[in-house]
């Protein structure tokens, strides 16, 4: 808050600012007195040389020419709202009263952008002011982005093509050691006899095959069965019934 001044029948009366007294308010702006609150900026003062400022202009209820006048230095506005971010944020502007303010408080009568940037808008809900930010548009980032992005891209199919690689080698190398205990006799047969709960009798015999690895120790079925299927290495197991 830069200053308050108080207005009587157009009269600026009062003011926590040094200066004149007495004056009528139109002289200082031409849109006071109003019977509505109003909101608008103005260029750099002499009261406030570092940047534009608001005012803000609260009528007395029911009495056009009577009311309260704040003006708002804008600085840290400019200097920490309207700071662009780039690159995705190439400008931002505050706009009030017809006046745009940029990062550079500087005030302008229109907004300009260029073609190829992307603009978006939001306006207050509470007060008649909006920020707008424009920017390069998606295609235009990714583009700017991609150079950046490739060697993590190379890394990470390497990568993943390495670990492709290390899992069909690995099956690959468990399909050998298949091979090569079918041919030196490592695995072995179990019977496992198949009981009627009812007759307590044995009506079968159900044919485990068991892999003793001597580099390994016993391998589960489940690891080298479904596998041995697979290459055609042995026929799926069946149980053997007795008649």
């Amino acid at each position: 808050m830069r200053s308050i001044g108080l207005i009587k029948d157009g009269i600026l009366y009062c003011s926590s600012m040094f200066g004149e007294r007495d004056i009528p308010i139109s002289q200082f702006q031409p849109q006071l007195p109003a019977s509505q609150p109003l909101l608008f900026s103005l260029p750099m003062r002499p009261c406030c040389k570092a940047a534009p400022v608001l005012i803000q202009w609260y009528p007395v209820p029911g009495e056009g020419d009577d009311g309260v006048m704040e003006i708002v230095n804008i600085e840290l506005i400019a200097r920490l709202l309207l700071e662009p971010e780039l690159p995705i944020i190439n400008d931002v502007n505050l706009s009030v009263g017809g006046k745009h303010l940029n990062h550079d408080r500087q005030l302008s009568d229109a907004l300009v952008f260029d073609s190829d940037q992307t603009v978006y808008q939001q306006a207050s809900g509470n007060f008649p002011f909006t920020i707008t930010v424009n920017g390069p548009g998606p295609t235009d980032l990714a583009l700017r982005s991609l150079p950046l992005q490739l060697p993590l891209a190379v890394i990470l199919t390497m990568l993943v093509g390495y670990i492709a690689w290390l899992a069909t080698a690995s099956r690959m190398s468990f399909t050998r050691e298949i091979n090569y205990g079918l041919a030196t006799g490592e695995f072995e047969l179990f019977c496992q006899p198949l009981i009627d709960a009812q007759k307590q009798d044995c009506v079968g015999v159900e044919i485990l095959l068991r892999w003793n690895n001597p580099r390994q120790g016993w391998i589960s079925p489940d690891i080298f069965i479904p596998l041995a299927e697979e290459h055609n290495l042995i026929v799926p197991p069946h149980p053997l019934r007795a008649d």
